[in-house]
């Protein structure tokens, strides 16, 4: 991880681009792929921080991993290997545009809520277990995309 370090802090001090360090790390680490896959998912972690991988950022990604010599293949499982990487967008779970007012989005969620609490569905009678459990699933995505919402609002 050292001679990571290294490579990374060459590259900022230039205006090469980024491909001759990618080759460089791709040749320093021919033998241990799994650190070239550590540095994907590094990329995908910065890439996410925001909360949103751009198209460039995910162009910028997938040019790096295929000088790494990875293929779709591993680049899909590294991209998909963590829940923050493949969540849904918070508001596209709620049925509302980003441009929306916090107490518009607040009102869409508690309706959301009341509508999917899993304690609603048992009360109309429902006691297929697999039903409640996919209620619950439902109910739990719903919340986490209204508490994902107001972290990215800055609200929470």
């Amino acid at each position: 991880m050292k001679q990571v370090g290294v490579i990374w802090k060459e590259a900022a001090q230039t205006s090469a681009g980024f491909e001759p360090y990618a080759q460089q790390l791709r040749d320093t680490f021919y033998r241990t792929p799994q650190m070239l896959e550590q540095v994907i998912l590094g990329l995908f972690e910065i890439g996410y921080a925001d909360h949103d991988l751009s198209a460039p950022e995910l162009k910028y990604i997938k040019k790096v991993s295929q000088i790494f010599g990875i293929d779709q293949a591993t680049f899909n499982r590294l991209r998909n290997s963590r829940p923050e990487f493949v969540k849904e967008d918070p508001y596209k779970v709620l049925g509302v545009s980003k441009s929306q007012t916090s107490a518009e989005i607040k009102k869409v969620y508690r309706n959301l809520a009341r509508k999917n609490h899993p304690d609603i569905v048992r009360a109309k009678g429902i006691t297929d277990k697999s039903l409640i459990q996919k209620a619950k699933e439902n109910f739990q995505r719903i919340n986490d995309a209204y508490e994902q919402i107001l972290k990215i609002r800055g609200e929470k």
